[in-house]
């Protein structure tokens, strides 16, 4: 899971890199024609709006595949929880599960709006690209969070099976002098 986690980081951090890179320039041309050249540049924040949210989103699910994530670490760092692999496994299977069942609603309910913009063909006001665009970038999101959430958990079993096996290798008095 580290090599798949590093292989995704990679690829896209420079990614990443070059969005965050046009938003510091489309913002920057925005402040500049509205305080130097003094005119309205209404475009600007509707891309931003658009590089933005779909970031926020894309950016959260490979910090969540990296178990990154801003999580409540208050009872999950305890040492009477760190030392009890088993309710440690635990505690980790059911914050992923739960990121899960969230997410896929999510997904359902996206895929539910996306579906209409598509028949309407909803634009937006400025740059009158389709509605469905900026919620295809929370789309992406939250099923990469998904996929992420489903190897998260089958990951966590696989460390948790490995565990339990040494601590049985170890009752048995398999272990060496």
């Amino acid at each position: 899971m580290d090599t798949f986690s590093r292989r995704v980081h990679r690829v896209m951090m420079p990614i990443f890199g070059l969005v965050g890179t046009a938003m510091i320039l489309v913002s920057t041309y925005g402040v500049f024609a509205r305080n130097v050249l003094q005119l309205s540049a209404p475009w600007t924040d509707e891309a931003l709006k658009l590089l933005d949210i779909c970031m926020i989103f894309i950016v959260s699910a490979v910090v969540f595949l990296r178990d990154e994530h801003i999580a409540l670490t208050l009872i999950e760092d305890s040492t009477r929880v760190k030392s009890r692999p088993r309710v440690y496994g635990s505690m980790k299977i059911f914050q992923y599960l739960l990121a899960l069942v969230i997410h896929v609603e999510l997904v359902r309910e996206l895929y539910a709006i996306i579906a209409k913009q598509i028949t309407t063909n909803e634009i937006t006001t400025v740059l009158e690209y389709p509605l469905y665009f900026l919620n295809g970038g929370i789309l992406i999101g939250c099923v990469l969070t998904v996929i992420f959430a489903a190897l998260r958990i089958l990951d966590q079993m696989q460390k948790m099976r490995g565990t339990a096996a040494k601590v049985a290798a170890g009752a048995d008095g398999g272990g060496s002098l």
